[in-house]
């Protein structure tokens, strides 16, 4: 399957509603892979689905573009989210819009 690919350099889930149970499966997908964009905004993963999606993006440090908007997650989640993201240093576009997030939120993903 898919999951075998190791040229795959995008991939976009964007409005499936894709929940949290989904997420653990879109996870595994995109261990290990080299993906340069991720789309997965527009889709119902909240805190549980988006600490999910940020343990399969550790290590992955090729990405420029993460669409993330409309997810419905809050400061937990992003923060969850953004452990993934420590080694992306060729991170361009990184898109939270929509979420539920507060100041308090924002200030711990800056940490």
């Amino acid at each position: 399957g898919i999951e075998n690919s190791n040229n795959l350099c995008a991939l976009d889930f964007g409005g499936c509603q894709i929940g949290a149970e989904a997420a653990k499966c879109v996870a595994t997908l995109i261990q290990g892979k080299a993906l340069r964009e991720f789309y997965i905004e527009s889709n119902q993963l909240g805190a549980a689905g988006s600490k999910i999606i940020g343990r399969g993006l550790k290590g992955n440090c090729s990405l420029e573009i993460i669409q993330f908007a409309m997810n419905s997650t809050k400061d937990e989640g992003l923060l969850a989210f953004a452990e993934g993201l420590q080694n992306c240093s060729k991170l361009q576009i990184l898109d939270f819009w929509e979420n539920q997030i507060t100041d308090e939120g924002v200030r711990g993903f800056c940490e």
